[in-house]
């Protein structure tokens, strides 16, 4: 009788062995799940702000181009190569 009630024992703690593991587990993934979705957030702004930046000197390019044509077209009235 004894070593049933120790075996129930020792059975009843590697359940219980068993539910904490799953529930650090769970706890890994939800932490791991927050991480990348923070992650996904900071480099979408990141990109948002490099995207304002290039499309900027994408502009102030243009700008220069079209400054440059101005000036080779100006000086004899049509455009020079």
């Amino acid at each position: 009788m004894m070593y049933q009630t120790l075996r129930g024992a020792k059975l009843t703690a590697q359940m219980d062995s068993k539910m904490i593991r799953s529930t650090l587990n769970r706890m890994r993934c939800i932490e791991m799940k927050r991480i990348q979705i923070g992650a996904l957030y900071m480099f979408s702004y990141v990109s948002k702000d490099f995207l304002e930046i290039l499309k900027h000197f994408e502009e102030m390019l243009d700008s220069e181009d079209e400054d440059e044509m101005e000036e080779r077209t100006t000086l004899t009235g049509r455009l020079q190569s």
